[in-house]
């Protein structure tokens, strides 16, 4: 005996070639929304990235100023544009004088990219007095 064949109205029969249409306009529809996300993250790391690139280098540039003796300073002073390396930037060293031993120094590093804010810090530093153990000047 042989088995029946399915007619055409069975709702059993398989899947029809509307039903396949409508599923993958429904799949597009679901990865175009996957791939808009996806763009969306990618751009918010690039964006991380580069502020992290910005904080690493103030705090090189604060270190750095830091260190530096007291009468090489002011030739620190002034803006100098960096447009080679991971991270092209202008960097401007300001300083204000506050008493003959103490100076306020600015620090702002504006990046080349447009998309990344600039930032800017401030520091106090003190001129060294130097006073013998012995108490002589």
């Amino acid at each position: 005996m042989t088995a029946p064949c399915p007619s055409a109205h069975d709702p059993e029969a398989g899947f029809t070639l509307i039903e396949l249409a409508i599923a993958l306009v429904i799949f597009a529809i679901v990865l175009a929304s996957l791939g808009r996300t996806s763009l969306s993250m990618a751009h918010q790391a690039s964006q991380s990235g580069a502020i992290a690139m910005r904080n690493a280098e103030m705090s090189r540039q604060v270190n750095r100023l830091e260190a530096l003796t007291w009468d090489s300073l002011p030739t620190r002073a002034g803006c100098v544009s960096i447009t080679t390396g991971a991270f092209p930037h202008q960097r401007c060293v300001t300083l204000t004088t506050i008493t003959p031993t103490r100076t306020s120094v600015r620090l702002t590093i504006t990046p080349t990219v447009a998309r990344i804010r600039p930032d800017t810090t401030t520091f106090e530093r003190s001129k060294l007095i130097s006073m013998s153990p012995f108490g002589a000047p």
